[in-house]
């Protein structure tokens, strides 16, 4: 517990008896949706209790016996008594030789038409229970009459159709509104429904908070990689320009070396065609005095240049 559920035995008076029925078998357990279907920690022991005030409200587990009439224990097909003196809920303590000094049973179904062999299609009966008492009878019932159909967070119970023209939903301040409990500690039908439908609305708002939580968080993660694409999205247009505009220069490039290209083919096309050009006309100048500065400047460079081989030829003794 409470990861498990718990055990629900039901435990006569001296001068009551177990009434077998749907939820409750000889022995006095109790087998019913809420416990098979146990969810921690939407069940808890509070809506357990709640249920089992509904449930045996219209179906009663217990009913009075006259004094002095003994009955026997009902036992499953197959099933051996209790060994060893383990006490079990709803019996008496055995004796000393190990069995039971008085069980406790229930008397057979009446012959009258007053019951209804006909069982709830919801609830079929396993074969190695005994016979129950049907849901409904003849006899008036202090409860009110109508539709039971009973909720909970571990679990659904069918409904139970009691007659054709059920009364309305009480009505209430909110779905939010806390049942409030009648005085002396009776808990009524309108009560349980209003724990029900509270308990209802917790669970959707907290369902609720969770799955606005997760979109939040999917949004705020697509936010952020919104913002991370627009960044990128920035730096890529930034580097598309930058290379549109290197691009731009390397075409203004391409076609200043194409101009440079035709003009040196020019050249080597005047240059062959004037093979026997001599080397003194080949320098032309604009002026006659710039042509005498030539001159000067070729004779200059001739005589440093046969000095230099004459101080070689008398250093090497040729």
């Amino acid at each position: 517990h409470p990861y498990n559920p718990p055990m629900v035995f039901v435990k006569p008076t001296s001068t009551m008896q177990i009434k077998p029925g749907r939820y409750v078998d000889a022995n006095g357990k109790v087998d019913m949706p809420f416990i098979r279907e146990w969810r921690h920690p939407s069940s808890d022991l509070l809506s357990l209790v709640q249920v089992l005030t509904f449930i045996f409200g219209e179906e009663c587990p217990v009913f009075s016996r006259a004094s002095g009439q003994k009955f026997q224990v009902m036992t499953y097909p197959g099933q051996q008594t209790n060994p060893g003196g383990m006490p079990v809920p709803g019996l008496p303590h055995p004796s000393s030789n190990g069995s039971a000094p008085m069980g406790f049973g229930y008397p057979p179904h009446p012959s009258s038409g007053n019951y209804s062999n006909q069982v709830n299609p919801g609830y079929p009966q396993s074969s190695g229970y005994p016979p129950q008492y049907p849901p409904n009878s003849a006899y008036p019932s202090s409860q009110p009459q109508g539709p039971s159909l009973f909720t909970s967070p571990g679990g659904s119970y069918p409904a139970q159709q009691f007659n054709n023209n059920p009364p309305p939903y009480p009505t209430f301040g909110s779905m939010g509104e806390r049942p409030q409990f009648t005085p002396g500690g009776t808990v009524t039908e309108a009560d349980l429904r209003a724990s029900l439908l509270s308990a209802v609305e917790d669970k959707i708002r907290w369902r609720l908070r969770e799955t606005f939580a997760q979109a939040q968080a999917e949004m705020d993660v697509l936010s952020k990689t919104q913002k991370d694409l627009a960044e990128r999205k920035q730096t890529l247009e930034r580097i598309v320009a930058d290379l549109d505009r290197e691009k731009d220069e390397i075409a203004k490039n391409i076609n200043l070396l194409r101009e440079k290209d035709d003009e040196v083919k020019d050249a080597i096309n005047k240059m062959e065609g004037h093979q026997n050009l001599n080397i003194d006309e080949a320098v032309v100048t604009t002026a006659p005095l710039y042509r005498q500065l030539v001159d000067a400047f070729a004779e200059e460079q001739a005589i440093e240049d046969a000095i230099y081989y004459l101080g070689e030829a008398l250093r090497k003794n040729v």
